[in-house]
């Protein structure tokens, strides 16, 4: 149930859709008249890229630029808090205001929004931030609280549960993995 891997695994897979979070990430802010796009991602993971890959098509066929960034950023527990990237932080200064940033994920959504605080970046007036997953503790607990696109974990669960039924009374494995639709950006 992981598309964390992509298709390095023949296995029979279910996960959620990629290309269609990039797209409804993109959605959203167009729909709110941004102009300018940035996708902070994880360069190891294959859905971050398949859905920085969608978020950035949906914005370039509306006539706009998108800009990357992909390295992790250290947590330094040591220190008592995220040892926040310099590169990251020079990167967000640089990317031209007011910015859409999109995350592929809520963890990504926060640490990217603790750079705005420290940089005394406005949220979303200078930086808007949307994350995946809308997990309501990481969501919540940012300040100022996370908008992110909310996946179908349960959904995605019972198509893996009736998937493993079929494939336990002899059926086939489909041949490309079983994508759910994500739900509603949850604002």
């Amino acid at each position: 149930v992981s598309n964390a891997i992509g298709d390095a695994v023949p296995w029979p897979r279910v996960g959620s859709d990629e290309a269609l979070i990039g797209r409804v990430a993109a959605t959203h802010f167009l729909e709110r008249g941004f102009r300018n796009f940035a996708f902070l991602g994880y360069a190891a993971f294959a859905h971050s890229r398949l859905r920085e890959q969608a978020f950035r098509q949906h914005v370039t066929a509306a006539g706009h630029g998108c800009a990357s960034f992909a390295e992790p950023l250290q947590n330094d527990a040591g220190r008592g808090g995220w040892a926040l990237d310099a590169r990251v932080h020079a990167w967000l200064r640089a990317l031209p205001k007011p910015v859409a940033v999109f995350t592929p994920s809520a963890v990504r959504g926060f640490e990217l929004l603790e750079v705005c605080r420290h940089e005394k970046l406005r949220v979303p007036h200078e930086v808007a931030v949307l994350g995946v997953d809308n997990d309501e503790v990481i969501c919540d607990l940012a300040t100022p609280p996370l908008s992110a696109i909310r996946t179908a974990n349960e959904r995605i669960g019972f198509a893996a549960a009736a998937l493993l039924d079929r494939l336990l009374a002899g059926g086939r494995p489909p041949r490309r993995p079983v994508l759910v639709p994500p739900g509603e950006v949850v604002v």
